[in-house]
């Protein structure tokens, strides 16, 4: 198990233990590091957040501890958005997430 995915299944493990598993909504992202975000990803992310606390609205998310879903060859797929500003094309962000097996549906 990757340390990033033990800390997520930390993460829901010590908040469902505190009874506000409800409240906690994560999304797997494809990439080959740590916070590879996109902004794409990070505005998807915050107005869902934000539509949760105003209308009442759950933000969807991955389920993070079912192993069968890990392994799943679509994990991931869901909330990964591969469209780059300016800025991200620069710094190279395009030519890492083609490292990651692409989302085909």
């Amino acid at each position: 198990m990757s340390s990033y995915r033990f800390l997520r299944c930390a993460l829901v493990l010590s908040i469902s233990s505190i009874e506000n598993g409800k409240r906690l909504a994560q999304r797997a992202i494809r990439g080959t590091g740590h916070c590879e975000f996109t902004i794409a990803e990070q505005v998807s992310a915050f107005k869902a957040m934000v539509r949760w606390e105003e209308e009442g609205l759950p933000a969807s998310g991955d389920d993070v501890l079912s192993a069968y879903e890990v392994s799943s060859p679509t994990y991931g797929c869901n909330y990964t958005e591969n469209t780059f500003t300016e800025a991200e094309q620069t710094a190279g962000l395009p030519d890492v997430r083609m490292a990651v097996e692409r989302c085909l549906f």
